[in-house]
């Protein structure tokens, strides 16, 4: 007793119920070997000294302290959860607490020079669109807009885009707009930050500076804030996204459900998609 490696498993067995899954695999080990030894009560911890395996006992119990871990984390880990998912307690802020934009602070003097001439045309035409000192996660009303020759206005919005991981900045001060049907080409090289601006768009990544509009419907989302981001964007990586096994039909209902279409609007809808595709 009070040998280190003693002291060590102690410290453990407080540390990693932490995790649940450990707590409950732990609590459901000691019920079992406590129904194993319902028929024979007197265990051993060596020859000298027996005593009664009572694993539910008051104080010092494996199977209490795990349901106590499993309560106190089911409460403390959804209210977390409930926070991120809502925007309370960003990413992003939390980024910043720990040092997240430190690696901007070093590349944003330097990322001024050396722009092509197009790529700096279209970061000063974004920028230019505060008015008032309206600040762009506000609403699109609040900027000057206007129409290209085709009337077609800016539907995604994305200014002085940073996204940094401790002093790796993956993207450097982005500014640029999607205009209604256009189709839009993004070009650069291995780890230019490709994958993480369309990880932006979609809300699976946050912004360590910068804002970024999706405008669709009349409706203005700020993928900052989570607020069904999901049903404004879509995303369609490399590889196929379709599942071979699932009918057409089945197809188009699973993603409308993910989608977070009304149930029972959901069949006109898939019968009118696929009437006007041909499939």
């Amino acid at each position: 007793q009070g040998s280190i490696p003693v002291v060590v498993l102690t410290v453990l067995e407080w540390i990693f119920p932490l995790n649940p899954i450990f707590a409950l695999a732990r609590g459901f080990f000691e019920v079992t070997w406590f129904s194993f030894y319902y028929q024979y009560p007197i265990t051993c911890k060596n020859v000298f000294r027996c005593s009664v395996y009572t694993p539910y006992k008051e104080g010092n119990s494996v199977v209490t302290r795990c349901l106590a871990f499993l309560a106190g984390e089911s409460v403390i880990y959804i209210a977390l959860f409930l926070l991120l998912e809502t925007g309370v307690l960003s990413p992003s802020s939390l980024g910043m607490m720990f040092g997240r934009t430190r690696g901007i602070e070093g590349v944003r003097a330097k990322h001024a020079q050396g722009l092509d001439e197009d790529v700096q045309a279209e970061s000063d035409r974004v920028m230019r669109m505060q008015v008032g000192g309206a600040d762009l996660c506000e609403s699109f009303s609040s900027f000057d807009n206007p129409p290209d020759t085709e009337g077609h206005r800016d539907l995604v919005l994305c200014r002085d885009l940073w996204v940094a991981y401790g002093r790796r900045v993956v993207i450097k001060g982005l500014s640029f707009g999607l205009k209604e049907s256009q189709c839009f080409g993004l070009l650069g090289m291995n780890g230019a930050g490709k994958t993480s601006l369309f990880r932006v768009l979609t809300g699976s990544v946050t912004v360590t500076h910068g804002e970024v509009l999706v405008h669709s419907e009349g409706r203005t989302v700020d993928l900052l804030k989570h607020q069904r981001k999901s049903k404004l964007v879509g995303y369609c990586p490399q590889s196929d996204a379709t599942l071979p096994r699932l009918t057409v039909l089945e197809q188009l209902q699973l993603y409308g459900v993910i989608k977070g279409e009304s149930r029972a609007g959901l069949p006109e809808r898939i019968t009118k998609l696929v009437s006007c595709l041909g499939l």
